[in-house]
């Protein structure tokens, strides 16, 4: 399975204040945070999957980053964010370090897309973005779903949504290409547009 992500922010505090609803699923303790941010990952993600990360995955110093990057499951295609520092020694848990990510996905592979399409990846949100004339489609994070209206009011003409954990699309879950495949093939309802918050993921 391919699995989009973005603002985990692993050991950082701070985001608990940021975004209360942290403390909620994850608790207060850093370490308690950590260890259910951990056990999130991991029910969701097998060793086999790939999870394409949108920036600002982990602070934290070097062992406890490499403790962490040790016991997550999935190959990890890491497009750096504003507050991702990944030293040399890390580069090894990752499949792919990169500022953007342009991928092409084709209906043969993955059945449930209604077409092939092309994807950008970005930690933050373009205005304008690669063979946006030919339909391809923006996927970024960095803002915590607080650009999810505007996202919406620029559909049907473009597609770009916000991937990060806490964003209406997300809603503290991964994305997987089967969930964006639906919003693709539902984004046009009865004519009307339709925003993220209108699209359930297939079960």
């Amino acid at each position: 399975m391919i699995w989009f992500t973005a603002d985990w922010h692993f050991f950082h505090d701070k985001i608990l204040d940021f975004h209360p609803k942290r403390r909620e699923l994850f608790g207060n303790d850093m370490k308690e945070v950590t260890e259910k941010m951990i056990q999130k990952w991991n029910s969701r993600i097998d060793k086999h999957d790939t999870v394409y990360i949108l920036g600002d995955f982990a602070f934290g110093m070097t062992d406890e980053k490499r403790k962490l990057f040790q016991r997550l499951n999935g190959n990890k295609v890491l497009i750096l964010g504003n507050h991702d520092k990944v030293s040399d020694n890390h580069r090894c848990f990752f499949n792919h370090i990169t500022q953007i990510k342009n991928m092409k996905f084709k209906k043969t592979v993955f059945p449930s897309l209604p077409k092939d399409i092309e994807v950008i990846m970005c930690h933050f949100p373009m205005f304008s973005w690669e063979h946006i004339e030919k339909g391809s489609i923006m996927l970024h994070g960095h803002c915590h779903g607080s650009v999810d209206l505007q996202n919406s009011a620029e559909l049907p003409d473009h597609i770009r949504i916000d991937v990060g954990i806490d964003s209406s699309f997300a809603n503290y879950d991964f994305v997987s290409i089967d969930k964006l495949a639906n919003f693709i093939k539902n984004y046009i309802k009865d004519g009307e547009t339709i925003t993220t918050n209108d699209v359930e993921e297939k079960k």
